[in-house]
């Protein structure tokens, strides 16, 4: 039977991404562009993401500790693009201790004192996929979405099981979205 879920192409990461501009205020274009960040470039579970506290992110080396299910830590190195994205969301949000997302008042500015709940993640994560025009997604597929593009990009199975807290490399293996096409240019290598 078909595997749940779905891995968003590179198109529709970049539709998400522009759809950040069209938010209520740039306050809240920078959150949720920081939202995306940390979820399609760390891999991380809507619980996660919304745990996450501004002492969570190391800004000197971009590093995310991520307190994932069973009670256990793991550390995710954020690239440069997404720890610009990150210090851009701080610098709206400000820098005080307190969790990292948040949610916008009426007038679209941050409450930096209140932590953005999960369905109000999921909510953002809605609100984008209609701006954007896409397929309905959920939170999951964008922790999907990171273990199929790391395993397209030829990223070693092992290092991206660790990356997503995985302790069972079988768990990783029923994220790979990666499909038909995968198995069609494996079989051309055998062309040469």
């Amino acid at each position: 039977r078909p595997e749940a879920g779905r891995a968003l192409s590179d198109g529709e990461v970049a539709d998400l991404f522009a759809a950040c501009g069209k938010a209520q205020s740039p306050e809240a274009a920078l959150r949720d562009a920081a939202i995306l960040t940390v979820m399609l470039h760390a891999g991380l579970r809507r619980a996660e993401a919304c745990a996450l506290d501004v002492a969570s992110f190391e800004r000197l080396s971009g590093v995310l500790t991520i307190h994932g299910k069973g009670d256990k830590y793991r550390t995710v190195q954020l690239g440069p693009k997404g720890v610009a994205r990150v210090e851009s969301w701080l610098g709206a949000r400000g820098s005080e201790p307190g969790p990292l997302f948040c949610p916008m008042n009426v007038a679209g500015k941050p409450m930096p004192a209140k932590r953005l709940a999960h369905q109000g993640l999921a909510k953002v994560l809605d609100t984008l996929c209609k701006r954007a025009g896409l397929a309905h997604f959920t939170a999951h597929d964008l922790r999907r979405t990171f273990i199929t593009r790391l395993l397209d990009k030829g990223a070693d199975p092992l290092v991206v099981s660790k990356l997503a807290g995985h302790e069972n490399l079988d768990t990783t293996r029923r994220y790979d979205k990666r499909g038909e096409r995968a198995k069609a240019e494996a079989v051309r290598l055998l062309d040469d």
